[in-house]
């Protein structure tokens, strides 16, 4: 099961949880802009995500990501966009959520959908 966890730099979704708990999490497919995430850069994340995009446009890491990026900058219809362009995807892999002491597998468009409800509470 661990070979099958991809691990993503963004903390919203399932847990009151700050990025800086996914410092040791990075998987070996690349940084999908937790650096810059970590640090709060989120300009800095939105490009270089939106750049490794380019390459793989349907990267469902890549994109959850960009829509957290864009919540955070309080772009929420741009990152609910994003969030429905995950739930379209017929992709679904297992990514790896939570802090250091509490990692689970989770499918990417459940983190999709829970980004919605979350942009839809906040409107509310």
């Amino acid at each position: 099961m661990r070979n099958s966890l991809k691990v993503i730099g963004f903390a919203i979704a399932l847990a009151t949880v700050s990025t800086a708990s996914f410092a040791d999490q990075i998987a070996t497919s690349g940084d999908l802009g937790f650096s810059a995430i970590q640090a709060g850069q989120w300009s800095q994340a939105e490009s270089q995500l939106r750049q490794e995009l380019v390459a793989t446009p349907n990267d469902p890491m890549r994109l959850v990501n960009l829509a957290f990026v864009l919540q955070q900058q309080g772009r929420n219809s741009e990152a609910a966009a994003v969030y429905r362009q995950v739930l379209a995807l017929n992709s679904n892999p297992i990514v790896a959520v939570g802090s250091q002491d509490n990692v689970k597998g989770v499918r990417v468009k459940s983190v999709a959908s829970k980004g919605i409800a979350r942009l839809e509470t906040a409107k509310n």
